[in-house]
């Protein structure tokens, strides 16, 4: 399972001080940038994070959002290495979506019992690609770009050719994801 020394941590702050290294490293400056503090057990974990990258992130308009969804792309490979008790028997996004509920929210919360998780469903099928909503905690959808980019990062490591996209919902906290093949030429110039 998890390593003694997981636990003290936890996996909020442990997100925390992943985006913040990711943002400093995209800035190019020689340390972390610290817009905000959160130690062991008192971090809010995903609730903290669009907090963390509207400060992180350059001031233009979607910065912040940018920010979370190149951050959970690059986040996807260091979970799967850090955490690979997550993802046993997943072997595809649309496995790991399903997964979600019953398997990867338990083990993130044995490992972080204060880090609200939003809640995944899946759409019936609808043809082309896959569709899920995500019902965020507290009525907040700030951190659907996150989910986007770790969506994106996921396809990356199963080499599926995806294109993820976001819609936000009329309901507070409520956001739709379509998952969808992309075209041939377009995955042809990407990969």
């Amino acid at each position: 399972m998890f390593m003694a020394r997981e636990r003290p941590t936890g996996m909020g702050s442990f997100l925390c001080a992943e985006l913040m290294d990711f943002a400093a490293a995209e800035r190019r400056q020689g340390g972390p940038v610290t817009p905000a503090s959160c130690g062991p057990g008192a971090c809010a974990g995903l609730a903290h994070l669009p907090d963390l990258a509207r400060a992180a992130a350059p001031s233009s308009a979607d910065a912040a959002d940018a920010l979370l969804r190149r951050f959970g792309t690059a986040l996807f490979r260091t979970l799967v290495r850090r955490y690979p008790t997550f993802f046993v028997g997943i072997a595809s996004t649309a496995d790991l979506l399903a997964a979600f509920e019953h398997q990867l929210a338990d083990e993130i919360t044995k490992l972080a019992p204060h880090v609200a998780l939003p809640s995944v469903s899946l759409d019936p099928a609808s043809g082309v690609g896959l569709r899920f909503r995500c019902r965020f905690p507290d009525g907040r959808d700030d951190a659907a770009p996150l989910v986007e980019g770790l969506v994106a990062g996921s396809a990356r490591h199963f080499d599926e050719p995806f294109d993820v996209g976001c819609e936000r919902g009329p309901e507070p906290g409520l956001a739709s994801f379509v998952v969808r093949p992309r075209a041939r030429a377009a995955a042809g110039r990407n990969r």
